[in-house]
């Protein structure tokens, strides 16, 4: 700072008023005893710490503030917000490591002891770093290019009273993806389960066990996190008796961002829906065929669901091509072998050491001795 410099300042002062000088002066010296409570933050790299874990966030804060009494044990503190899309929407940023979350939850908040500051009025004339957060212990809402607000404060360590608070704006990009848009494709794949069973009950008699089946699964999927979308939706569709069912789109989005078991879980609950009725439609039975395909899964996998969610003490005859994984489209020859197989697979099982198993069986031979019956009564007429 030069004699020169005082002097413009001066003579600034006295066109603009001392105001304006005071945030010419600020903006030139922040580090100045006089200025407020700031914070900064900037990213570093350490080269001391591994490939992929050497990136930090450095936070310092600097100025002046006010305590209430005489030195106070202090902790200092530090948060984050993503405000990219405004600070209506921010979104949380989490963490990975429990010394960087709050106790009950993985938002990031740092928390940790100073020590006592002298005096009441405290001033930092230089900047002090009292965080270097590791970037690779947090989580984003959303990839790319991303505007984070920090904050930072001095707490009163006994009292919990906050003495001095400050934030700042950084960029930063994230390469991975999100968690916000990982929750995001999740809720598209428990909604696209819920479109294929509510297409199992469209076109029959609406019954309320519908409702429920469907809304006791999506409760059970979304115990460990909050829905941002209504998953339910094609329930009401189901309920109002409008629209239709998107079924080939539907098994396309499982299979493009879901895994192979949330295709098993699908054809799961849309057998769950079919087993409410007494026995199903030509409807029914072509497209839960048609969802099998759709959701590729094999044929075994395919009966033994059908197996686990049809097979009941008092199942319909109805049920037997499903039960016992048989097309419509089948030659007497073919369908006469099938059933060959199917007796012999089951009546292996009926000595079995597991009481479940020998009942299934039980059903099964007692179900394909009808079909038999019904075979032959057909090409005898």
């Amino acid at each position: 700072m030069t004699v020169e410099w005082v002097g413009r300042q001066m003579t600034l002062a006295g066109r603009l008023g001392a105001a304006a000088l005071r945030r010419l002066i600020r903006c030139r010296w922040p580090s100045l005893p006089g200025t407020r409570f700031h914070c900064r933050a900037k990213q570093i790299i350490d080269e001391s710490c591994p490939p992929y874990e050497d990136h930090f966030l450095c936070v310092q804060v600097f100025g002046r503030f006010v305590v209430p009494r005489e030195h106070p044990e202090t902790d200092v503190c530090v948060e984050l917000l993503d405000i990219t899309d405004g600070a209506g929407r921010a979104e949380q940023v989490l963490s990975t490591a429990p010394q960087w979350q709050r106790p009950d939850s993985p938002v990031f908040y740092y928390r940790a002891h100073y020590g006592a500051v002298a005096g009441k009025r405290i001033v930092f004339s230089k900047p002090i770093t009292i965080a270097k957060i590791p970037l690779h212990l947090l989580r984003f809402a959303r990839r790319g290019r991303r505007k984070i607000q920090v904050l930072a404060g001095m707490i009163d360590r006994e009292k919990g009273q906050i003495l001095a608070r400050a934030d700042t704006c950084m960029e930063y990009v994230v390469c991975g993806e999100g968690y916000a848009e990982i929750q995001e494709r999740r809720e598209a794949v428990l909604r696209a389960c819920v479109e294929l069973a509510c297409a199992v009950a469209a076109d029959e008699p609406f019954i309320p066990c519908v409702a429920e089946v469907i809304g006791d699964w999506i409760a059970d999927k979304t115990r460990r996190f909050t829905p941002r979308s209504d998953l339910l939706e094609p329930l009401g569709r189901l309920e109002a008796s409008k629209g239709t069912f998107d079924t080939a789109g539907a098994c396309e989005g499982i299979l493009a961002w879901g895994q192979k078991a949330d295709a098993i879980e699908a054809m799961d609950l849309a057998l769950q829906v079919a087993a409410l009725y007494a026995s199903p439609s030509a409807r029914q039975e072509q497209l839960l065929w048609e969802l099998s395909d759709g959701l590729e899964l094999s044929q075994e996998r395919f009966g033994a669901l059908c197996q686990k969610r049809l097979l009941t003490d008092n199942c319909s005859i109805e049920r037997w091509r499903l039960l016992l994984g048989i097309r419509r489209e089948l030659s007497p020859e073919q369908l006469r072998r099938l059933i060959n197989e199917e007796y012999r697979k089951w009546n292996a099982r009926i000595t079995h050491a597991d009481p479940r198993i020998r009942r299934q069986a039980d059903i099964i031979l007692s179900l394909i001795a009808d079909v038999r019956s019904r075979q032959q009564a057909v090409s005898c007429s």
